[in-house]
């Protein structure tokens, strides 16, 4: 009995936009997965590049790929096309710029079927180039959380991040949830709702799925009021914790406040200032600054940011963008 009839279907979704560059690689690096009972759904929103034809070849020549060619329409839209199309028990997002290892899904489905998990966690390696999207299985440990756990956890942003890759989900959990269409930052509107779905969330620390950082990234482009959704979805995020999670509360506050942060330094580094929004963060981090300082489980780095503060607003993102230029001048690269 071979694998496909042993092993359920797993469903790997990918939003696929103007991404011609690097999809070749992305897309190989799925195809030699351990793990091959797989339906790749290639989601093209609309591409104007070589994507379309690129995701035309792949589907050509490798059943198990599929293609939907669709009208643009973001992010979320695409994820929730592929959403509605899956048909896999289990389903995983991989960014179409970003690579996995060969045993990226096997990694992720094993940390489910050992703990009876409906989601499972890997690792994840920040790259600036392919050539270095080598698997790290330093220090591997493995952990099992409650939804609320892994919840704090990612509000802490303790080892478990928002991102919808780098993650494997029970399909069913995603029944009445969907991506905010039109908007970015989406991930921050969703994840947490869905690990609240679930009973078991398990983390395996090997990592498995290469980010690969470039200039082309959202994050890195110059600041837009779109951007403030951001801090939308956080503050959403804050009431529904103080519904459903009341004893993590404080840990949703610190995401609040980091996430404003974030935004006040990226609106400081823009010209002309956008007043309106930098007044939006600001009200925000003096509302909750005490209560990130007196909570004993914020990151350091948050609760320096809320000290600082109290100097100002410019002071804050004058000593974030004073150590980020020594970081480059050194040549750190966060990772």
């Amino acid at each position: 009995m071979n694998q496909s009839e042993t092993k359920p279907i797993i469903s790997i979704v990918l939003p696929i936009y103007n991404v011609g560059k690097y999809l070749p690689k992305c897309l190989d690096s799925i195809a030699i997965q351990t793990y091959s009972n797989l339906e790749i759904l290639l989601i093209d929103d609309g591409s104007t590049d070589e994507s379309s034809k690129i995701c035309d070849s792949y589907v050509a020549k490798d059943s198990r790929f599929k293609v939907i060619h669709k009208v643009n329409g973001g992010v979320s839209s695409a994820r929730n096309c592929g959403i509605r199309t899956m048909t896999g028990k289990y389903m995983t997002f991989i960014d179409p710029d970003d690579m996995v290892a060969d045993d990226y899904v096997e990694v992720l489905y094993n940390s489910i079927k050992n703990n009876n998990s409906q989601i499972s966690i890997c690792g994840v390696k920040t790259v600036f180039s392919e050539k270095f999207c080598t698997v790290d299985a330093s220090n591997r440990r493995n952990e099992v959380f409650t939804a609320e756990q892994a919840i704090e956890k990612m509000l802490y942003q303790d080892e478990v991040d928002v991102n919808a890759w780098g993650k494997m989900y029970l399909s069913s959990l995603f029944e009445g949830i969907e991506y905010p269409e039109g908007k970015i930052n989406e991930d921050t509107a969703v994840t947490y709702k869905v690990f609240a779905k679930a009973d078991i969330i398990s983390f395996d620390t090997y990592k498995s799925y290469f980010y690969l950082q470039h200039s082309g990234s959202i994050m890195h482009q110059s600041f837009a009021e779109r951007k403030m959704s951001l801090i939308d979805f956080s503050a959403e995020c804050l009431q529904y914790m103080e519904k459903n999670f009341p004893q993590i509360v404080n840990a949703a506050v610190c995401k609040h406040v980091t996430d404003s942060f974030v935004l006040l330094c990226k609106i400081y580094e823009c010209s002309p200032l956008n007043k309106e929004c930098l007044d939006k963060c600001w009200k925000i981090i003096r509302q909750y600054r005490w209560s990130v300082i007196k909570n004993p489980k914020a990151r350091t780095k948050t609760k320096i940011a809320c000290l600082t503060s109290y100097f100002g607003s410019r002071f804050v993102a004058s000593i974030k963008n004073m150590n980020a230029h020594i970081d480059k001048k050194k040549g750190v690269r966060k990772i």
